[in-house]
C-alpha cells in the first residue's frame, strides 16, 4: 500500500497507523487512530507526524522498512513516562539546536546540546531552564521548552505523556525545515527508541506483526 499525507483512503493510500489498522484489523474501518489497543500514544504521535513531514519518497525510504515496528507497543504508564523524557531529551539537545544552528545562533545551540540528558523530573526541569536561556533566540526553542515542561508535568500524570512527544515532533518539525532530510531521520530514530522501550505487548484485538509479514508476503 503506497504511504500518503494526512489519512488517506483506501484509494488513495494510507498515512502509517492508517496502514497498521488496515494490515492488522482487515475490516472495513479506516482510520488512523488505530490500532489504539497495541500502539503507545507516544509512538503514534510521533508516528504521525513524521508521516506527515515526508515527501512521499521519503516515507517509502525511511517509514518503509519499519512499518510495523509499533505494533505492540501499549505498555504501562512507566513505560510511556521513560518514552516521554526521551521525547523531551530529543527535543532539547537534538532538535532544537538543529533548527538554532540553521539560524546561525551556534552558541546557543551548543548550549543545549551539552544540557544533561533528561531521564527524570529534576533533569526535566534542568533543560526546561536550558531551553527557556535559549527561547529569545529563535522560536524553535521555545518547543525544545515546551518538550521538557511536558515531561515535568507527566512525571506527575502519565496521561500527560502524549504532550511532550508532541513537542518533541514539534520541535522536530522546526528543525526539519532547517536540517530537512536529518531532521527526518532523527525524528524516525526517536520513534525506534521510543519502540525498544519496554516489553512488546500481544494486541488481542489485532494481528501480530509476524501474521501481518505472513500475510503479506503469501
Amino acid at each position: 500500500m503506497r504511504l500518503v499525507n494526512g489519512e488517506g483512503s483506501p484509494t488513495t493510500g494510507a498515512c502509517w497507523m492508517s496502514a497498521l489498522h488496515y494490515y492488522t484489523r482487515q475490516d472495513a474501518s479506516w482510520t488512523d487512530r488505530a490500532p489504539w489497543a497495541c500502539v503507545s500514544p507516544v509512538i503514534r504521535t510521533l508516528c504521525i507526524r513524521l508521516n506527515d513531514l515526508c515527501s512521499d519518497g521519503e516515507r517509502e525510504a525511511l517509514i518503509g522498512p519499519h512499518l510495523f515496528t509499533p505494533i505492540g507497543t501499549a505498555s504501562s504508564p512507566e513505560i510511556e513516562q521513560r518514552r516521554t523524557f526521551l521525547c523531551a531529551d530529543r527535543a532539547v539537545r537534538v532538535f532544537a539546536p538543529m533548527a538554532l544552528d540553521a539560524r546561525g545562533l551556534k552558541e546557543q545551540a551548543k548550549r543545549l546540546r551539552a544540557a544533561r540528558e533528561i531521564v527524570d523530573r529534576e533533569t526535566a526541569l534542568e533543560g526546561r531552564d536550558a531551553s527557556n536561556a535559549a527561547a529569545y533566540a529563535a522560536h524553535a526553542a521555545h518547543a525544545a521548552a515546551y518538550a521538557a515542561h511536558a515531561a515535568y508535568a507527566s512525571a506527575h500524570a502519565a496521561a500527560h505523556a502524549a504532550a511532550a512527544a508532541y513537542a518533541s515532533a514539534h520541535a522536530a518539525a522546526h528543525a526539519a525545515h532547517a536540517a530537512a532530510y536529518a531532521a527526518k531521520r532523527d525524528l524516525l530514530q526517536l520513534i525506534l527508541d521510543c519502540c525498544a522501550i519496554g516489553e512488546r505487548v500481544e494486541c488481542k484485538e489485532a494481528c501480530s506483526r509476524e501474521e501481518v509479514l505472513s500475510m503479506l508476503n503469501r
